[in-house]
């Protein structure tokens, strides 16, 4: 299957504009979605959807140097600081088998 663009969140478009990869949407898996409270361009909330393959091409690129310090490949037991504190979230549950939803920016009171 060939890469391909569109409106899917899970279609790979995103993921090349922003690192430079391109993967077939077929090989993508949801691993984990995280409500969050508010963004930090404090334009209101979002759910974050995480997926992971083990299968690509292309060459990790850091494509907006304005919004990330550096695009690099890290072991999972060694995230890079700093970091949005979400990915960390969705990354860490990933790699710990935590469940694959989870809040983040609520209060405790919140429901």
């Amino acid at each position: 299957m060939e890469p391909v663009a569109g409106d899917n969140p899970a279609d790979g478009s995103r993921l090349e504009e922003e690192t430079g990869l391109l993967v077939c949407p077929a090989d993508l898996v949801l691993v984990h979605a995280i409500h969050v409270e508010q963004g930090f361009d404090q334009a209101g909330q979002f759910v974050l959807f995480v997926f992971a393959t083990d299968t690509w091409t292309g060459e990790l690129t850091n494509t907006e140097p304005d919004k990330h310090l550096a695009a690099q490949w890290v072991s999972g037991d060694r995230l890079p600081e700093p970091a949005f504190p979400t990915a960390t979230q969705a990354l860490v549950a990933y790699r710990d088998g935590s469940p694959s939803f989870s809040r983040y920016g609520w209060s405790a009171t919140t429901a």
